[in-house]
C-alpha cells in the first residue's frame, strides 16, 4: 500500500479525533493511573520483583523465558482478543454463556470513547490474578521461573493496557512505530471488526493469522460497534470466573502429569489427577486466622509446614472492602512462597455492597507438599446469585466445546456444590526430613 493510501486511511479512521485538540502524554499518564487495572497490574510487578530477588536461585531459563514470552505475547494477544473477547453470546438449555469479558468489549466496541470500558474489567482482576498467581507458583519446576513468570506476564500486562489505553485517547501519534500500532487497533474499531487484532504490535500475529489485509481491500462493517448482541447475556461474572478456574484446572493437569523426580517419596498418582484430599501433614498444623483485608505480619510466620485460614467475605466495591482485599493480598503470597508445606483454606464473597445478595460467592482450599511432590486444591459451596453451582453443573457446560476437561470434573468432583482436585508437583529433596 502507497504512503499516500495509508495517509488517507488513517484520515478515514481517526476523523474524530483529527477534530479535538491532541492531550500530552503527561495528561494521559494521569487519566491511565487513575483505573484500578494498572495499579493490580503493578503490584503483580513489583510484588513479584521483590519476592524474585529475594529467592534468588538465578539461571539461564531466567534470561531465556522473558525473551520468549515477549516473542510470542502477539499471538497470546491474538487469541484472547478472538476468542475470549469476541466470544459470541451461547445458550445451553436456559443458561447463556457469556463472561464479563466478553460483554464489556461489546461495549467497548459500541463506544471505544468510554475510558473506563478500555481497561481489563476490575471483576476480571478477581479471577485473572489468584489465577496468575497459581499458574505462576505450581506450573514450573522451579519457584524461581515462576516468579520470573510473574513479573514478565504481569508487565506485559500493564503494557498492554498503557498502550491500548493510549490508542483511544487523544495523544496523537509522533514516532512511526507508535503510529502503525495507533492505525492498527484504530482499524479494527472503525473500518472491519473481523481483522487486526493485536494491540500492542502491528503485522505481527495477524500476518500470522492471516487478519492483517490491505485496509483498501476490506469494505467497511456495518457491526464494528455492534458484535454479536448487547442483550440477552445471562450469567456474567460467574461463567468469566468459572472459565478462569477452567483454565487453570487444565493447565495444572498439563503441568502436573509429569513424574516426580527419581527416588522422591510420592504417593502414587492415578493420572495428572485424582480426587481432593486434605492435606497429609492437616492434623500436625496450627491454622492462623486472619480477618478481612487482615495480612499477615511482613517478618513472615515461622511455621513449616504453614496453614493459614482468611476472610474474604467483604470484597465489595462502596465501602472500599475490595481495595482492602487487594492491599492485603501480596502479603499472603509472600507468607508462603518460602515453605516446603502449605495449606490455605479461604471463604470468598463479591457483591457490590454490604449486605446486597453475593454476585459470586465460595470457600477454598488449597496445599502443596514439596517433601511429597503433592498439591490439592478443591472449590466447593459455590454460589452463583445465591443459587448453588456444583461441578456436574460445569462439566454440563463445557462438554459440547471441551468432553475432556468436563470427564475431569465429572470424575473429580467432590461431593455436593464442590470440585476437588489433587495431582503431583515437582519434588523438593530439601524438603524431606
Amino acid at each position: 500500500m502507497t504512503d499516500a493510501l495509508k495517509s488517507r486511511q488513517i484520515q478515514e479512521i481517526g476523523a474524530e479525533q483529527s477534530r479535538r485538540r491532541s492531550i500530552s502524554l503527561g495528561s494521559a499518564f494521569a487519566e491511565f493511573v487513575r483505573h484500578p487495572s494498572p495499579w493490580t497490574l503493578l503490584t503483580l510487578v513489583v510484588g513479584g520483583a521483590a519476592v524474585r530477588l529475594v529467592h534468588g536461585d538465578w539461571r539461564l531459563s531466567d534470561a531465556i523465558l522473558p525473551v520468549v514470552l515477549v516473542a510470542v505475547f502477539p499471538v497470546y494477544e491474538w487469541l484472547i482478543h478472538v476468542f475470549v473477547l469476541h466470544w459470541k453470546p451461547r445458550r445451553i438449555g436456559r443458561l447463556t454463556i457469556d463472561s464479563i469479558l466478553a460483554r464489556k468489549h461489546r461495549l467497548h466496541h459500541a463506544d471505544p470513547r468510554d475510558v473506563p470500558l478500555i481497561f481489563i474489567p476490575w471483576q476480571s482482576l478477581f479471577g485473572i490474578v489468584p489465577v496468575t498467581v497459581a499458574v505462576s507458583v505450581f506450573a514450573f519446576g522451579r519457584l524461581g521461573l515462576g516468579l520470573t513468570f510473574l513479573v514478565t506476564i504481569s508487565a506485559a500486562g500493564l503494557i498492554y493496557e498503557w498502550v491500548h489505553f493510549l490508542v483511544h485517547s487523544d495523544y496523537r501519534p509522533v514516532s512511526r512505530p507508535y503510529r502503525a500500532v495507533w492505525n492498527n487497533h484504530r482499524l479494527h474499531h472503525f473500518k472491519n471488526e473481523h481483522y487486526w487484532f493485536t494491540v500492542t504490535s502491528s503485522g505481527t500475529a495477524d500476518r500470522l493469522f492471516r487478519t492483517h489485509p490491505d485496509p483498501a481491500s476490506v469494505p467497511k462493517s456495518q457491526t464494528a460497534r455492534n458484535l454479536h448482541s448487547l442483550s440477552n447475556v445471562g450469567v456474567q461474572l460467574a461463567v468469566g470466573l468459572l472459565g478462569a478456574l477452567a483454565m487453570a484446572a487444565t493447565l495444572l493437569a498439563v503441568v502436573t502429569a509429569r513424574p516426580a523426580a527419581a527416588g522422591a517419596a510420592t504417593t502414587q498418582m492415578s493420572g495428572p489427577f485424582r480426587p481432593y484430599f486434605a492435606p497429609p501433614f492437616a492434623k500436625s498444623c496450627t491454622v492462623h486466622k486472619f480477618g478481612e483485608g487482615v495480612a499477615p505480619p511482613l517478618s513472615g510466620i515461622p511455621d513449616d509446614p504453614l496453614c493459614v485460614e482468611y476472610a474474604k467475605r467483604d470484597i465489595t466495591i462502596t465501602d472500599g472492602g475490595a481495595i482492602r482485599f487487594l492491599a492485603a493480598e501480596p502479603a499472603r503470597f509472600l507468607v508462603a512462597v518460602s515453605k516446603c508445606a502449605y495449606w490455605q483454606q479461604d471463604h470468598w464473597s463479591v457483591q457490590f455492597a454490604p449486605g446486597q445478595l453475593a454476585v459470586i460467592r465460595w470457600d477454598g482450599s488449597y496445599w502443596f507438599d514439596q517433601g511429597r511432590g503433592q498439591a490439592g486444591a478443591r472449590l466447593h459451596n459455590l454460589r452463583i446469585g445465591g443459587v448453588p453451582v456444583g461441578a456436574a453443573q460445569l462439566a454440563r457446560l463445557v462438554a459440547p466445546y471441551n468432553p475432556t476437561l468436563a470427564g475431569y470434573f465429572r470424575s473429580y468432583s467432590h461431593g455436593g456444590s464442590g470440585l476437588g482436585y489433587a495431582g503431583s508437583i515437582p519434588f523438593n529433596p530439601q524438603c524431606t526430613k
